[in-house]
């Protein structure tokens, strides 16, 4: 009935996301600043914590799998700490070795 084009896959458009893409620049930027840029008292994002900022801030109610899937989209990893630049800090290392010599020689008997 319509030749070759009438062979042609038309997929539907779907459903709307949950979280407009208006707003996504926002919620990176919460990835990037971090609970604690935001005011709250975590040390790193969860999506469920993700989730729950957003209705409290915006109204918008999503699922933490929905939020995990935003996020991905979006090329963030909320779980991840947002301080990577720091592991390499030479002063960081050196506390940390002394900090790991001074726990293994109080636990020698």
């Amino acid at each position: 009935m319509g030749g070759l084009d009438g062979l042609t896959i038309r997929w539907a458009p779907g459903r709307t996301p949950h979280i407009p893409e208006t707003l996504a620049p926002e919620s990176v930027a919460w990835v990037k600043q971090g609970p604690a840029g935001c005011g709250l008292d975590r040390a790193n994002w969860t999506a469920a914590e993700l989730a729950v900022s957003l209705y409290q801030t915006k109204g918008i109610g999503v699922s933490e799998r929905t939020m995990r899937t935003f996020c991905t989209k979006h090329g963030r990893r909320p779980y991840r700490p947002t301080y990577q630049d720091l592991k390499g800090d030479p002063a960081q290392q050196e506390a940390a070795d002394q900090d790991l010599e001074t726990f293994k020689k109080s636990r020698r008997r």
